[in-house]
């Protein structure tokens, strides 16, 4: 603003953009009165930068346009990209399996004792049961062979049924046979026998029972795989004992006074 002074009057100049009016309070004093107003330009369009213009008003008050520069930056836009580390825990349980085995016990061979026992019987006897000990004609003197040789005396100890054919001929059918039942008792290498009298063949004539007959009992000892025992005149010779297809057999003689001697098959 330019202030001239030509003798007593006063001539101001205005700067453009400035209305200086007298205010109508008392103290005279000059006012302005400036309004402003921001107005942002639309997208697109030129306007310049802190470019300031004054309007007059029409009640005489400066009004005063700004106009901002639109802000044509690029908006920082930040994107954050969150990656979620994803952790898989597999978890294996071992399993343990315990296996018991439970071991066989080792076979064991039954004792002769043993076998004795499970062949004993005091059944009575039959003739049928005796067809073994004839072999083409002739009385079997011997185990056969390929048969297991009982020696333990143990094994000869129970009960048995038995034949007794009286004085053997050529004609055996003929000759008068006797069926026993015989026990034998065992202890260390000592034998006791006894006969139990069953049933008598005389030949060829009608048999009867022999029941009724005291027992004979007859002692000796065990030598190897036989047994030879004797009372008075009466003498026992087991010669030998066998076991053969699920059997037991034995074969010996009797001897009695007179001097005869008879055959004598055991089986059971």
């Amino acid at each position: 603003m330019l202030i001239f002074v030509i003798g007593a009057a006063v001539i101001l100049f205005v700067k453009p953009g400035y209305l200086v009016k007298k205010d109508s309070d008392s103290s005279g004093s000059d006012k302005k009165n400036t309004s402003v107003t921001s107005v942002s330009a639309d997208e697109g369009e030129a306007v310049p930068v802190n470019d300031t213009s004054a309007d007059e008003s029409a009640d005489g008050t400066d009004t005063t346009t700004t106009t901002a520069a639109p802000d044509t930056s690029p908006a920082d836009t930040t994107t954050a990209a969150t990656t979620e580390a994803t952790t898989t825990t597999t978890t294996t349980e071992a399993t343990t399996t315990t296996v018991t085995t439970t071991e066989a016990p080792p076979a064991t061979t039954p004792s002769p004792a043993d076998v004795a026992e499970k062949f004993s019987t005091y059944d009575r006897p039959e003739y049928s049961e005796f067809g073994w000990c004839v072999d083409g004609g002739s009385l079997v003197k011997s185990a056969p062979s390929g048969a297991d040789v009982i020696t333990d005396g143990e094994g000869f100890a129970g009960g048995w049924k038995g034949m007794i054919i009286h004085k053997p001929s050529d004609s055996i059918e003929t000759d008068t046979h006797e069926l026993v039942n015989m026990d034998i008792k065992v202890s260390g290498s000592s034998a006791d026998l006894t006969i139990d009298w069953y049933w008598l063949s005389p030949g060829n004539k009608e048999g009867y029972n022999e029941e009724s007959l005291d027992d004979k009992k007859v002692s000796g000892t065990i030598n190897g795989g036989a047994i030879n025992a004797a009372d008075g005149n009466y003498k026992v010779n087991i010669d030998q004992f066998w076991m053969e297809n699920g059997k037991e057999y034995a074969i010996g003689s009797i001897e009695v006074s007179g001097g005869f001697t008879s055959y004598l098959a055991l089986v059971r």
